[in-house]
């Protein structure tokens, strides 16, 4: 349920600003994706531009750089022979007109432009000498690319075509670095704008949660005790507006002494009895304890809170418990423990069959006196639902007493601590044999505040005597597996604060 609003104006105006700019990173990143198609498509089309005209430079130096060979070449002397007459012919006609020109200019018969004419033919006519005498020495190259003529006139026609075969190699390489780089530029764009959203998509997530947390809502079912503000007042972060408190759930503190704390682990097990409900004992977890001592009057203790369960769960606990140790009676036989209890002369008879009436009409336990059932204290009989009132309900204040299991054994063999006594260094039992007290050395393990696990020097059946100040009680080891499960506790740990 809803426990109180804040004004939400200011924080609605910081949520639709960062609406705004996520929604414009959002665009930014969708440009970016755009950029970074078109970069790469240009650098592509530039690069594979650029690859083309490399291939072609490479073929024209290759189509020149051919290895010729003999066979390559085409050497016709006859018609090379004929080629230099010819050309010797037209340059002795054209030295014999122009000797005839040099007279006429004497005489002023011949113009000066006719003159020059005939020079220039001189020079073509030599030029065709020349040729001549190449094709004799050379021959004429045949291009097996293509079906004309393509023969290597000089040196400078090679070094043309290899300076245009590595200007398009550098060419390429210069446009390969541009696109890788432009292509980079335009990723680095795209990650900036990707990074640019997450933020505001974050900033604007952390809007709305403020926004959301205007709104108090109760964390759990539970009751109001105590309200701080009033409608219109003005708050700060941290105050508490309304105290909520959980009926289902407890817990007690309680001060452990420095000689038993290092015995107390988190989660360990524990037990809580209520005084105002005596013989009600609640299941518990040891939840904290406390790393700094509380000294009173030179006493060093640390406070340990335990969390109790609801008595409901403790309710079906203690039902299981009671099904799984006290079997259908309405057969009229006696149970195994009962048996066990009238054999061993703990009760009589009579006492066991007065048990079995009482529990037929609802009153009363089937345990032998001193006996718990199986699974921990929590109850001292067999009557709580009968004893408890419908309306029960721990409430806070309540004083109650805890006992943090440390330890436990089952099946072990059991007796009182009154039969235990010590000399020597030596743990000693007064046992009856044949009707003589002999003194006898045990072995014995843990211990609550009623009995001692023996693990050695005694066995089930040996009588022990206890003599105290009400005189001599003979008394037999037991197996706690018949009285359930043994725990060794430490009792009386203090009672919470009221």
């Amino acid at each position: 349920q809803v426990l109180a609003r804040l004004d939400t104006t200011s924080l609605e105006q910081v949520v639709t600003t960062r609406q705004q700019a996520e929604e414009t990173a959002r665009l930014s990143l969708r440009t970016a994706e755009i950029d970074l198609v078109k970069v790469s498509d240009d650098a592509r089309i530039n690069v594979t531009t650029a690859e083309i005209e490399l291939e072609k430079a490479t073929d024209d130096y290759r189509k020149i750089t051919y290895p010729y060979t003999y066979s390559t070449w085409t050497l016709d002397i006859p018609e090379s022979t004929a080629l230099i007459k010819e050309a010797r012919r037209e340059v002795g006609e054209a030295l014999e007109i122009i000797e005839a020109m040099e007279q006429s200019l004497e005489s002023f018969s011949v113009g000066t432009e006719d003159y020059h004419e005939m020079w220039e033919s001189l020079r073509a006519a030599l030029d065709d000498l020349t040729n001549a005498y190449d094709v004799l020495a050379r021959g004429t190259g045949s291009d097996l690319f293509a079906s004309e003529i393509l023969p290597i006139r000089d040196y400078w026609t090679l070094k043309a075509a290899e300076q245009t075969m590595e200007k398009a190699r550098l060419s390429l390489e210069r446009t390969e670095y541009t696109a890788r780089t432009n292509v980079d530029k335009a990723e680095v764009a795209l990650e900036k704008a990707r990074v640019s959203l997450e933020k505001a998509e974050d900033e604007l997530d952390i809007a709305r949660d403020e926004l959301d947390k205007t709104v108090i809502v109760a964390p759990f079912a539970g009751f109001i005790t105590a309200v701080n503000v009033d409608g219109g007042d003005e708050v700060k972060k941290g105050t508490v507006a309304v105290q909520l408190a959980d009926p289902d759930k407890f817990e007690a503190e309680v001060l452990v002494g420095e000689m038993d704390i290092l015995q107390v682990k988190p989660g360990g097990e524990a037990w809580v009895q209520v005084d105002a409900m005596p013989g009600i004992s609640f299941p518990a977890k040891v939840t904290n304890i406390s790393p700094t001592a509380t000294i009173q009057s030179g006493v060093v203790n640390y406070q340990v809170k335990v969390e109790v369960q609801s008595f409901e769960t403790a309710m079906q606990e203690m039902q299981a418990a009671r099904q799984q140790a006290m079997p259908d009676i309405s057969s009229g036989e006696l149970p195994e423990r009962v048996k066990q209890a009238v054999e061993e002369g703990r009760i009589t008879q009579e006492q066991a069959e007065a048990m079995m009436s009482q529990r037929q009409s609802g009153e009363g336990s089937l345990l032998p006196p001193g006996q718990m059932p199986q699974g921990g204290p929590l109850a001292s009989g067999g009557q709580i639902a009968q004893t408890t009132p419908a309306d029960f309900r721990l409430r806070e204040g309540l004083t109650v007493i805890v006992s943090i299991v440390v330890e436990e054994r089952y099946d072990v063999l059991l007796i009182p601590n009154q039969a235990i006594t010590h000399e020597g260094g030596q743990t000693m039992v007064q046992v009856m044999k044949d009707g003589v007290i002999e003194p006898r050395p045990v072995e014995v393990g843990i211990s609550d505040w009623q009995f001692t696990e023996v693990t050695g020097g005694l066995s089930e059946g040996d009588t022990v005597v206890i003599t105290g100040t009400s005189g001599t009680t003979v008394t037999t080891p037991s197996e706690s597996g018949q009285q359930g499960g043994q725990g060794m506790f430490i009792p009386g740990m203090g009672r919470p604060p009221r």
